[in-house]
C-alpha cells in the first residue's frame, strides 16, 4: 500500500517546497543537513527521500530497520524519517536503539496506527513526532522544518 498520498510528480517538480513554508529561521535549518528515510515500501521510500532532497538536504535512504541502525551507527544524522512497521527491525524499535544508545536526531515515525496522544511511545520519539498515513509531500515538510528549526 502506497502510503504516501503525493504523486511522484511533486517529488520532480522544480518549485522549492520550503517557498511555501516561509519562516525567518528557515536558512539556519538548511545549514547543511543529513536526513535518514528508511522504509521498506521503495516507492514511499524514494518519494520521502527525493521530496527531501528537493528541498536542499542531503538524503540517504535504507530498506528497513536494521539497515537503517546500521546507517544510524556510523554516519551522523540530522533528522531520522522512518515507517514504523518493517521487516528484521520496526521503526520503534529502531528509535529505542537509537535513544538507548545516544539520544541521537529528531525522528519523524510515518505509521498508518497512530499511538494515542499520551503514550509512552511519544517520550521515546522525543524530539520527534508521529506523521499518520497517508500524508501529503507538503505535510512531511512541514514536520520536517519544524523540527529542524526547533534546534536552529
Amino acid at each position: 500500500m502506497n502510503l504516501c498520498i503525493e504523486t511522484q510528480h511533486f517529488a520532480d517538480t522544480k518549485v522549492p517546497v520550503h517557498s511555501l513554508l516561509p519562516d525567518t529561521r528557515l536558512d539556519r535549518a538548511l545549514a547543511p543537513t543529513r536526513v535518514l528515510v528508511v522504509d521498506d515500501d521503495p516507492l514511499c521510500r524514494s518519494l520521502v527521500a527525493r521530496t527531501v532532497a528537493r528541498a536542499g538536504f542531503h538524503t540517504d535512504t535504507a530498506r528497513d530497520g536494521e539497515e537503517g541502525w546500521s546507517a544510524l551507527r556510523t554516519t551522523e544524522y540530522d533528522l531520522l524519517i522512518t515507517d514504523n512497521e518493517m521487516p528484521r527491525l520496526d521503526g520503534i524499535r529502531m528509535i529505542r536503539r537509537l535513544r538507548a544508545f545516544a539520544h541521537g536526531p529528531p525522528c519523524i515515525l510515518m505509521t498508518g496506527n497512530p499511538p494515542e496522544p499520551d503514550s509512552p511511545l511519544r517520550t521515546i520519539l522525543h524530539p520527534g513526532t508521529v506523521l499518520p498515513k497517508p500524508f501529503t509531500c507538503l505535510a512531511l515538510m512541514e514536520e520536517v522544518f519544524s523540527l529542524l528549526m526547533r534546534g536552529a
